[in-house]
């Protein structure tokens, strides 16, 4: 059961219709102005960009919006050699027993893979996650397992069943 409210009423309850009216008509007129004074502070501004044009040539008007322009340096994957997941395939192809990341990545060096990257461990990491021959056994650990790669799906350890 609500409990009943003592003292003040609420605010809208104690204000009257034609003072809500009032304040709902000065908003309206203050708006009404500030969208006037926007229109006349873009002609404003589009006759200053006119003079300035003028003044300095389609030339330099043109030299700002080069200074806006971002270029994005693409990186490019190098080519021939052996992909990362071609050395990460072959490193568990060739181990005995299950390897830890750390391993991986040694053996990945060792086959001659070169990368720029600041932490190649991580993306090591990454890639036996994602390599489709690539079974994880333990915490870290992982087997090749030749039947990964029939297409079934890869399930993610400890994801949960789905059905």
């Amino acid at each position: 059961m609500a409990k009943k409210r003592r003292g003040r009423k609420p605010v809208l309850e104690r204000v009257s219709i034609a003072t809500l009216e009032r304040a709902l008509s000065r908003r309206k007129a203050e708006a009404d102005a500030l969208a006037k004074k926007r229109e006349a502070l873009r002609k404003e501004l589009a006759d200053v960009e006119k003079q300035l044009n003028e003044l300095q040539g389609k030339a330099a008007a043109a030299a700002p919006a080069a200074e806006k322009k971002v270029t994005v340096v693409r990186r490019r994957r190098r080519r021939g050699g052996l992909t990362l997941n071609e050395a990460v395939g072959q490193v568990l192809q060739s181990a005995t027993g299950s390897v830890r990341a750390a391993d991986v990545l040694e053996g990945v060096k060792a086959l001659g893979y070169k990368s720029k990257a600041k932490d190649l461990k991580q993306i090591v990491h990454t890639a036996l996650t994602q390599h489709p021959n690539a079974k994880r056994v333990a915490r870290g650990e992982y087997v090749y397992d030749a039947a990964g790669a029939t297409g079934k799906g890869k399930k993610r350890a400890g994801a949960k069943a789905t059905g």
